[in-house]
């Protein structure tokens, strides 16, 4: 009984000490309105995003094997650091997927659909060809 007064001030407390973190999802820096007005412009801005959501695949797939970026594209020998490795390293790839590359290709398709594409690029088959290779990538690691 003593207790009950302040059970409202600890849920405050206790609610504000231990806040959930929201992951944050990537979302597309190059894909604007106006850039899928005017052709070499909207091809640029695909690239761009398309070398983001290679970049972030690449990342993941990296650290999914217990390796970082720098020791990749070192001079290192691989198999020795892999021998040295202490633990294993644990990530979740579904949800790196979903926070860091389904968002991205996701605007990148409905990018592609609004833009306006003249000469080789008008098939737009490069673009999505592209995206699915990199889930494909991903998929494959998880195995």
């Amino acid at each position: 009984m003593i207790m009950i007064p302040f059970i409202a001030p600890m849920v405050r407390l206790l609610s504000n000490l231990f806040k959930e973190k929201r992951r944050e999802i990537d979302q597309p820096k190059y894909l604007t309105p106006s850039a899928a007005d005017f052709p070499d412009t909207a091809v640029q801005a695909v690239l761009q995003e398309t070398l983001r959501v290679y970049d972030n695949a690449q990342g993941i797939i990296i650290h999914a094997l217990g390796f970082r970026k720098s020791q990749v594209f070192s001079d290192q020998d691989l198999g020795a650091i892999a021998t040295e490795q202490k633990k294993i390293n644990r990530l979740d790839i579904d949800s790196a997927y979903e926070r860091s590359i389904k968002g991205l290709y996701s605007a990148i398709i409905a990018f592609i659909s609004k833009a306006v594409f003249h000469g080789r690029w008008s098939s737009r088959g490069i673009f999505t060809t592209c995206g699915r290779q990199i889930s494909r990538w991903l998929k494959h690691s998880r195995m």
